[in-house]
């Protein structure tokens, strides 16, 4: 793990810092802080990571927010996603309605 000053906070010291040679004190972390340097800190257990990537997401009221597809990703997902005519497949009806109008309109509300 690279660790340098400007994406570290100078309190917050993790458990996970200590390597099974006891290197990493929190002396050592806020030295280390200070010469602003990258260095390579490993912990001693593998830490998991989850790495997501959205060019659109859902604020908590419900807004899309549409991002800069950076990676230019969207083509593939958007191509694996349609039908072999190249049409968007149609919406399945939401769950408990039978009604078409109350289908769509239950649908336009997710």
């Amino acid at each position: 793990m690279a660790v340098s000053a400007p994406s570290m906070s100078s309190t917050w010291r993790p458990n996970c810092w200590a390597t099974t040679n006891g290197e990493w004190t929190d002396d050592k972390v806020q030295e280390t802080l200070a010469e602003k340097k990258t260095v390579q800190a490993n912990f001693v257990k593998p830490v998991p990571v989850y790495i997501v990537y959205f060019s659109a997401a859902a604020l908590v009221d419900g807004t899309i927010v549409n991002y800069d597809d950076l990676y230019k990703r969207d083509g593939r997902v958007i191509t694996a996603m349609l039908d072999a005519n190249g049409k968007a497949p149609p919406l399945a009806p939401a769950k408990g309605v039978t009604d078409k109008a109350a289908a769509a309109k239950k649908v336009a509300t997710r």
